[in-house]
């Protein structure tokens, strides 16, 4: 077998793997990316957003509540992935992993009702 067969099966192994890409947009997000988030949020988003999974007397009336922002979230997951990967004033300065970022949007997302 060639370098070009074995590559293309290979290719094509990895596609078969990953599905298809609308089957994955539509499956909820893997219980442990959520609940990663739902640390994090306590962690880092408590002290000015309403999170839903703490105290809300510290939560800020500009920082909107993560509620609030699920369905954003979730039509434009993109945006707010950015915006995460350069918080700005009001922001906090935290520094957050892709892997990381990715958790909280997980999370966000999950309390859409």
């Amino acid at each position: 077998m060639n370098i070009f067969s074995k590559t293309f099966i290979i290719a094509f192994g990895l596609f078969i793997a990953a599905g298809s890409p609308g089957a994955q947009a539509d499956a909820p997000p893997p219980y442990p990316l959520v609940q990663q988030g739902t640390d994090l949020a306590e962690m880092w988003c408590n002290a000015c957003h309403v999170t839903g999974t703490g105290t809300t007397e510290d939560a800020l009336d500009a920082a909107p509540p993560f509620e609030t922002l699920a369905p954003l979230v979730a039509a434009d997951p993109e945006r707010y992935r950015a915006f995460l990967m350069n918080p700005h004033y009001p922001m906090r300065d935290i520094s957050l992993s892709r892997e990381e970022i990715d958790s909280l949007l997980a999370y966000i997302q999950s309390l859409e009702e």
